[in-house]
């Protein structure tokens, strides 16, 4: 029998063995085959004319296996890949020596306070964790000599400002200045904003953060009361990422009109939605993640800087609205609809399109359901308890088709004077949930907001 080569493929958690006459050929297309990416692969140990070793090698780790030549790396396959990191070359010898050693493993011991079979997985975590924690100290300082035992026994690593605390698996860390917020100096701010320029891909953010910190250095107050709250966002307060902290980063202030009501304690976007030049519809796209609500009623409303930000638009436009910040769309037998649960008090279905681009399956769909409001753009419809609502263009179109009958002051053209107050129209859509839809109209108290609500009926 031809003598072939013997190889071993270590990943983080199982290993695979086998015999091949063409290791290089054999490799590629176990990479291929399995899926193996080259950043999973922590070792590959390749040995010329050792294949009479596979059986015996395969015989030994039987307990440990997967399927086919792939085995756990744990408990006597540890032992064998820790020999082989070390230098020794496979043969019958190392293999008594190993199985030896493993009746070690019939009361799993510990080392410190970990059990022996889950010891290297936690040692490469906290090694990785390590790594991490060097990668965000970059430019700041960070001791090589580190005590690994230590770190792995105590689960925290120490530094003159900072404290990084590692979770029992050694998979993530979470850090605690050694400072108060009040009280905290030029050399701690400039450590702070180093860490998270470290932690961000984006270089717009870290040029900003790169500004600030030359700020401190030329002992500037510029960017004093923002870099304040930033720190304090960071790492005194829960937050999601770096990204999040940054909502406004590629915006231009210089390019958004934004307006506080203090006596309501709310911002506002001067323009509507149609009008928003780039930099407010960047800013408003950002809004998905702080507590975005839409309404059909012509009113965006979202988190900002701890308190209501709103930025209105024209009825008619809802779709475009809905399309622009991405709310769910759904498509069940061909009936094509948004899902907007933004709102969990009113959560509705609206057709992706106006009555007159709706397909069959759509409008038989549309006729099962029960009339409760038609408005001057959308009729509103009701099913099993959910709501639907459809827009249009021609509302007598519409209720030809699905035989509506309309009311005479559906059609009544309203004109009004401005108002000079417009904060109780802000203060209505803030109590929006409390609106009484049992018959009667919404008060109207501005001319915006008459332009939002013009004949809603109930």
């Amino acid at each position: 029998m031809e003598n072939k080569d013997f190889y071993v493929i270590e990943l983080k958690q199982k290993i695979k063995v086998g015999i091949t006459q063409d290791f290089k050929s054999r490799f590629n297309n176990i990479k291929t085959g399995s899926g193996i990416k080259d950043n999973e692969i922590i070792n590959v140990y390749h040995y010329t004319d050792l294949s009479s070793l596979e059986s015996r090698i395969k015989r030994l780790f039987s307990k440990q296996n997967i399927a086919g030549e792939w085995f756990y790396k744990k408990e006597i396959v540890l032992d064998f890949i820790e020999s082989l990191k070390e230098g020794h070359v496979p043969s019958i010898d190392l293999l008594k020596k190993i199985k030896n050693n493993s009746v070690k493993y019939s009361n799993v011991f510990k080392t410190g306070d970990f059990p022996y079979e889950n010891y290297a997985i936690l040692k490469e975590n906290a090694i990785n964790l390590l790594e991490q924690i060097k990668s965000e100290r970059r430019g700041i300082g960070y001791p090589d000599s580190i005590d690994l035992a230590k770190f792995m026994r105590t689960k925290r690593a120490n530094y003159r400002n900072m404290v990084y605390y590692a979770d029992d698996d050694f998979k993530y860390f979470e850090r605690k200045p050694n400072f108060s917020i009040e009280n905290i100096k030029n050399n701690q701010i400039i450590e702070c904003l180093r860490i998270i320029r470290n932690t961000t891909a984006n270089n717009k953010i870290k040029d900003l953060l790169q500004d600030y910190i030359d700020s401190v250095f030329a002992e500037r107050d510029l960017y004093i009361v923002k870099i304040t709250e930033l720190i304090r966002s960071f790492f005194f307060d829960s937050h999601n990422s770096t990204n999040e902290l940054f909502i406004e980063t590629d915006i231009s202030y210089s390019n958004i009109e934004m307006e506080l009501d203090k006596e309501l304690n709310v911002y506002s976007l001067s323009r509507y939605f149609e009008n928003l030049n780039k930099d407010e519809l960047s800013f408003l796209k950002n809004a998905k993640n702080h507590n975005l609500r839409v309404s059909i009623f012509g009113n965006i409303d979202f988190d900002y800087k701890e308190r209501f930000c709103f930025c209105f638009f024209e009825v008619e436009n809802y779709l475009r609205v809905l399309n622009f910040l991405s709310i769910t769309r759904l498509d069940e037998n061909g009936v094509r609809l948004f899902f907007n649960d933004t709102d969990k008090y009113s959560k509705s279905y609206i057709f992706q399109y106006k009555y007159h681009l709706l397909n069959s399956s759509e409008k038989e769909f549309i006729s099962s359901l029960e009339v409760k409001d038609v408005s001057f753009c959308y009729i509103e419809f009701e099913k099993d308890k959910q709501t639907y609502y459809c827009l249009f263009d021609d509302i007598e179109v519409v209720c030809k088709e699905l035989k509506i009958k309309l009311d005479k002051n559906t059609k009544v053209k309203v004109e009004a004077e401005p108002f000079n107050d417009e904060s109780s129209y802000i203060a209505d859509i803030i109590e929006s949930e409390k609106q009484i839809k049992n018959g009667g109209f919404i008060q109207i108290n501005s001319k915006n907001q008459l332009n939002n609500f013009l004949n809603n009926l109930f």
